[in-house]
């Protein structure tokens, strides 16, 4: 709920009609963007899969006008979220990870000595089996169980 003064504060300082900025705060509290998270079409996920909601933007829109504008109020608005998302996750995300290898016994030594090994012995690094591996890849059909050919599912 921290962001609902951010966003209302960037569309009031770029809206063209003044008498319109007494409607910013309760237009920008009633979106969906500051409602509870409940399925994957939500407008914050869609904002941390790098995906702008067409709400979203047709409610800073409303208000500024201007695409171009549109564009820089929705531009800051995301990275400031985004930063502050991300300053609460990844600190979590990294203390668990982190606790995590302490309980499994993973030291950085391990993790070194792992790295090295694994360039060393793993066969997936020598060129003649990356070349093979693209030749492989590269084809674009595979024969089914009744012989005709079929699209490889990746490739849909």
């Amino acid at each position: 709920m921290e962001h609902i003064p951010i966003l209302v504060a960037l569309i009031s300082s770029h809206t063209v009609k003044d008498n319109m900025i007494k409607f910013i705060p309760d237009s920008v509290s009633r979106s969906d963007l500051f409602q509870m998270v409940s399925n994957d079409s939500h407008i914050i996920y869609l904002i941390v899969h790098n995906m702008v909601h067409q709400e979203l933007y047709n409610l800073i829109h409303s208000y500024v006008g201007k695409h171009l504008t549109c564009k820089n109020v929705l531009f800051q608005f995301i990275q400031s979220l985004i930063q502050k998302l991300y300053a609460h996750i990844w600190k979590l995300h990294n203390d668990k990870f982190h606790k995590w290898e302490i309980t499994r016994g993973i030291t950085k030594k391990k993790k070194r000595q792992y790295r090295q090994h694994r360039r060393i012995s793993d066969p997936s690094t020598h060129d003649t089996n990356r070349y093979s591996l693209l030749r492989s890849l590269d084809a674009r059909t595979v024969n089914t169980q009744n012989g005709s050919p079929s699209r490889l599912p990746s490739q849909r």
